[in-house]
């Protein structure tokens, strides 16, 4: 008989991308990559676009596509829409508000960790500047979120619906 931890990491990990950097957009696909599971990745370079990824448009009215990853990975600083604006929807929408939201910034400021926080980041973890310490930390991420933390966006499993009106 498999348990249910086993069953769990057979399966991929869905997970959102929101960042502007494509230096630290391609460290984090490699180190994803790398990870012990399978990752169906997306990408957002703005907080406007990761909205529209998610179903939201940025007033907040929802599309007929709905896209609910298991894990968001989420910049403060972006074009278009910020993240913490990112994350107010997010908190917001019923069908997101559980999906664990791990905040990668290059900002240690005691200010902006509290208001992440506030606003309901599960997680606020500053990028490192060195390559290998970037890559690790993704993959540190990866596992914990993917493999060893139980969260209700698991038993979600990730999908795209389409509502039926």
């Amino acid at each position: 008989m498999t348990s249910s931890f086993e069953m769990e990491t057979n399966h991929k990990i869905s997970i959102l991308v929101v960042e502007d950097n494509l230096d630290h957009i391609e460290l984090m696909v490699k180190a994803l990559q790398k990870s012990s599971r399978a990752c169906e990745i997306k990408i957002a370079r703005d907080g406007q676009e990761a909205l529209e990824i998610l179903g939201l448009q940025g007033k907040g009215e929802k599309t007929t596509k709905k896209y609910i990853p298991q894990l968001i990975m989420l910049d403060i600083r972006l074009p278009k829409l910020d993240g913490e604006e990112v994350l107010r929807k997010i908190r917001n929408d019923p069908r997101l508000k559980l999906v664990p939201v791990v905040v990668l910034t290059t900002s240690a400021r005691d200010d902006e960790v509290k208001r992440m926080y506030e606003l309901g980041a599960n997680s606020y973890i500053v990028k490192p500047s060195q390559f290998e310490e970037f890559l690790e930390r993704i993959q540190h991420i990866e596992t914990y979120w993917g493999t060893i933390n139980v969260s209700p966006t698991k038993s979600v499993s990730f999908k795209e619906e389409q509502d039926e009106s």
